[in-house]
């Protein structure tokens, strides 16, 4: 590892604009204004060592530099496209139901509200998974745990959506079997989403221990 404190300064810079469309452009900059304080510096009489030192401390903590509009953009495309989708299903929802139906078929509607309500969730948890991933504050952990939360939430809706499907729409069968087919996928639904709680809580314990260090003797 370099002993340069700009080199070490743009190394944890690079960790912290991963997922930047402006990555190499910032970490350019960022150099260019290093060296050139710390050659100003040196010009005043500093030893170059000691140059470096203070051109990084003048330009502050890498973190907070790294934050600025990281995944913002991404984020949002996301977020809108997803609501966008909802916003979309809940107006089909509404002019398949007229006044005294429940669609072309029955729980047709239903079908879309539920699809309305996945986009809309999906969307706002893998919005976050894309800032958190963008971030410099977020860990890569926490990314993984609102990536796993996303999946989980589409695995869900996926889920009821096919419970809503074999319960009302599909032929076949008599009222109960289809029922009880209806009942085993919001029951695979729910399990999906216990599984994934316990795994990001596990994995968030798992962090926070590493952070912690090991206990004192």
């Amino acid at each position: 590892m370099s002993d340069d404190p700009i080199d070490a300064y743009l190394a944890t810079l690079e960790r912290r604009v991963r997922g930047r469309p402006d990555r190499d452009r910032l970490l350019a900059e960022t150099e260019d204004h290093l060296r050139e304080s710390a050659g100003d510096l040196e010009s005043s009489g500093m030893s170059p060592a000691a140059a470096a030192r203070e051109a990084v401390r003048r330009m502050g903590a890498a973190e907070p530099l790294g934050t600025a509009a990281g995944g913002r953009v991404a984020a949002a495309v996301v977020l809108a496209l997803g609501w966008l989708g909802a916003i979309g299903l809940i107006a089909a929802a509404a002019a398949v139901s007229g006044p005294g139906q429940d669609g072309p078929s029955p729980g047709f509607p239903l079908l879309l509200l539920v699809g309305a309500m996945a986009a809309g969730v999906v969307a706002f948890l893998a919005a976050a998974a894309v800032r958190s991933w963008a971030s410099a504050i977020a860990s890569t952990d926490a990314a993984l745990r609102r990536a796993m939360a996303a999946f989980a939430a589409a695995a869900a809706f996926a889920l009821v959506g096919l419970g809503v499907h074999v319960g009302k729409h599909q032929s076949g069968g008599t009222m109960a079997a289809r029922e009880q087919r209806a009942l085993f996928c919001l029951a695979v639904a729910a399990a999906v989403l216990l599984v994934a709680l316990a795994w990001i809580e596990l994995n968030a314990r798992e962090e926070r221990r590493k952070r912690s260090g090991p206990p004192a003797r």
